[in-house]
């Protein structure tokens, strides 16, 4: 993208305070006066950059110390006029990878995909893409990846079609993390819950939910409201249903 102030700008990962004047400096100017803070509530402010035929959109996650990718990688699909061994292996050898997309009672499609693209998706670990052909743009998941045995290179793609609009409620596995502070001064940790329910895209059911316990003092407790829901999710648990809760044991009855 000509003249975008992060052309080539890479992966984030734990951003410090360095880190964020220089990602302030690459997006706003030196000089703008621009708090990233309070740009950053504003995502429309934020430049798209782009990599072969990859387009993210960046921002910052400042309370929680660490950055992601606010959308989905939007990969530029080529129609294949030409099937079979011979031209999948001329299409590697120009850098391309065979893919396939299909699914939503539309026609599958042969297409190629830029491979580099294609190193991208690997390393941010993505399953959900949108997926350009010819101006058309279809949210897909990752069905497959097929490696080559002797490298680390994916030598075709399988992507199914999913409804953007496609929703469901589905109960989720909560992960309790941390050491509750209040445990040095005797208190003894009550879990409450196992799983909460959430209404979410149906191609994005979390694996689990993280409950960051460390803070925890005797008395304190996290409600179902407290809980860091994925991007989309509504909660469909009762917001004021205790998870779990610190309790001192000497005064239990």
């Amino acid at each position: 993208m000509a003249g975008c102030p992060v052309h080539g700008l890479r992966n984030w990962g734990i951003v410090g305070g360095a880190e964020k004047r220089l990602l302030k400096w690459l997006l706003f100017g030196r000089n703008s006066g621009i708090e990233i803070s309070s740009a950053l509530q504003d995502r429309q402010k934020l430049p798209y950059f782009s990599d072969c035929g990859v387009i993210y959109r960046v921002y910052l996650v400042l309370d929680s110390g660490w950055s992601q990718m606010s959308e989905d990688l939007l990969l530029k699909a080529e129609r294949r006029s030409k099937l079979g061994t011979v031209d999948s292996k001329r299409l590697r050898g120009a850098g391309r990878v065979p893919a396939n997309i299909y699914g939503l009672g539309q026609p599958g499609e042969s297409v190629s995909l830029c491979s580099e693209a294609i190193g991208k998706l690997v390393a941010t670990r993505s399953s959900v893409v949108d997926v350009e052909l010819e101006g058309t743009v279809n949210k897909a998941v990752v069905q497959e990846l097929q490696w080559d045995v002797f490298s680390t290179a994916v030598q075709h793609v399988d992507l199914r079609r999913v409804d953007p609009a496609g929703r469901a409620t589905v109960d989720v596995k909560l992960e309790l993390r941390g050491d509750p502070v209040g445990l040095k001064d005797g208190g003894a940790l009550r879990p409450l819950m196992k799983t909460v329910s959430i209404n979410c895209p149906d191609y994005r059911v979390p694996k689990s939910i993280v409950v960051r316990i460390g803070g925890l003092k005797i008395g304190d407790a996290i409600k179902a409201s407290d809980l860091q829901l994925p991007e989309h999710a509504q909660l469909e648990t009762p917001a004021d249903a205790v998870v779990v809760e610190l309790y001192d044991p000497r005064k239990a009855v």
